[in-house]
């Protein structure tokens, strides 16, 4: 059986942490605030939504959900976004992807504050995208030694692909990023140590495309079940990555609000 990286374990060490600051800007009168944009109806979109109100209100932040229609015209959602960036109680933006197709993702991302793009997903942001820096956090609570592995990222999205691959190049690591539809797809991921799937499409990669022995980090469900027999060390379908997105994007807010009110975080 392989070892089950379970994210809710790590996410939990990131709440143990928090629930002392949170504390500290309570009793000087700060709660931090975060917004998040739904224009997208979808039902993961809706899911995902609902598990950062969920466990933002447990930590005791103010969560606020703005919806707007998806024929919603660009003009409204930067309008939104221009009222949320002067509100001082709001610490954190995130506008919900994917957008609907007549909505320029790259345009309205970059109308969110970078002080408060809590996503990480604007140019200058000071705050590491939460997906991405969650799955770092899974390999070091694991103790996955990525020296002298071969990374390979399934999928090359702002979400996952993108922030992973300049966090684990900046580290010296060899890595690469890979789409579905690449030639050397299948070729690159038999040669895999450790598989990261963040490609949009599930159940994409079985247990023939894979080496005995890999680690799997699967933030997308890209794997299908049985890969799990050839893995030494893989994520659940539930509880895995997830816990730990969330729990990476309510510290952004957390530190976020620490900067208005003046405190210095200690961080993780």
């Amino acid at each position: 059986m392989p070892l089950v990286l379970d994210g809710r374990k790590v996410a939990e060490t990131i709440y143990q942490h928090l629930r002392p600051l949170v504390h500290r800007l309570k009793r000087q009168g700060i709660i931090p605030g975060l917004a998040v944009v739904l224009i997208n109806s979808d039902v993961e979109s809706k899911i995902f939504v609902q598990q950062k109100v969920k466990e933002g209100q447990k930590l005791g932040l103010m969560v606020q959900v703005f919806r707007l229609s998806k024929q919603a015209t660009a003009d409204e959602v930067k309008k939104l976004l221009k009222e949320l960036n002067h509100c001082k109680e709001i610490d954190g933006i995130v506008v919900q992807l994917p957008l609907p197709s007549h909505l320029d993702s790259e345009e309205i991302l970059e109308m969110v504050n970078q002080g408060k793009d809590v996503d990480g997903l604007t140019r200058n942001s000071p705050y590491p995208p939460p997906c991405a820096s969650g799955i770092l956090r899974i390999l070091r609570f694991y103790k996955i030694d990525l020296r002298k592995q071969k990374v390979v990222i399934v999928g090359k999205g702002r979400l996952v692909g993108q922030p992973l691959l300049r966090l684990l190049q900046a580290k010296g690591r060899d890595v690469v990023a890979v789409a579905p539809f690449d030639q050397n797809f299948k070729a690159l991921l038999a040669q895999a140590d450790l598989i990261i799937g963040g490609a949009s499409k599930k159940g994409i990669i079985s247990s023939r495309m894979v080496k005995k022995g890999v680690v799997i980090v699967d933030a997308a469900k890209n794997c299908q079940p049985e890969v799990r027999i050839k893995a030494k060390a893989i994520t659940p379908p539930v509880g895995g990555v997830g816990p730990v997105t969330v729990a990476t994007l309510l510290e952004n807010v957390v530190y976020s609000a620490c900067r208005r009110a003046k405190i210095s975080p200690t961080t993780l």
